[in-house]
């Protein structure tokens, strides 16, 4: 556990120290994740099992309408470790999913598509807390690149992104 609380000070300090680099690397990699998706979505995470964990959607940042709770596979992440849960009930959850045609949810990019806005108490103390501040800023970030991420004309999106980029 002490490990774990020490890798995620260092990461947020790197961070810290790197924020107009990491901005700029979080942007490319939320807008390829946004591409990919089909259905965007804000919510908490009600319960996990080995197999799904399931969401209670509060907001429909883009895609089809869904339900007021849905079930996203899986709810584990591989490592060189094993398996671990890499979801906890009480999570506030930015989701970047893929349903591929069917009713099944999953996260896009191996994970990648789990944006962390709030999370329980016990979880916070493993640094989590970091997100707090800027929930809402999460949120509008992944608002504002929906529409150029969606757009047909690669030439536009890339002038746009770069546009974005200039400090």
């Amino acid at each position: 556990m002490k490990w774990v609380m020490l890798a995620g000070t260092v990461i947020a300090s790197v961070c810290a120290i790197m924020s107009p680099a990491v901005a700029k690397i979080y942007m490319t990699d939320t807008f390829d994740l946004i591409e990919q998706s089909n259905l965007i979505v804000v919510g908490t995470v009600q319960s996990v099992n080995d197999q799904a964990f399931r969401v209670v959607v509060t907001e429909i940042l883009d895609g089809k309408r869904v339900g007021k709770t849905i079930a996203v596979t899986p709810s584990t992440m591989e490592s060189c470790l094993g398996r671990s849960v890499n979801y906890y009930p009480g999570e506030e959850l930015l989701l970047l999913l893929d349903d591929n045609g069917t009713d099944e949810f999953q996260v896009i990019g191996n994970g990648r598509g789990k944006v962390v806005l709030r999370c329980d108490e016990t979880h916070a103390r493993l640094n989590l807390n970091i997100y707090r501040e800027s929930r809402q800023a999460r949120i509008e970030s992944v608002r504002k690149l929906i529409p150029i991420a969606r757009l047909k004309d690669e030439d536009a999106k890339n002038k746009i992104l770069e546009q974005l980029k200039t400090p």
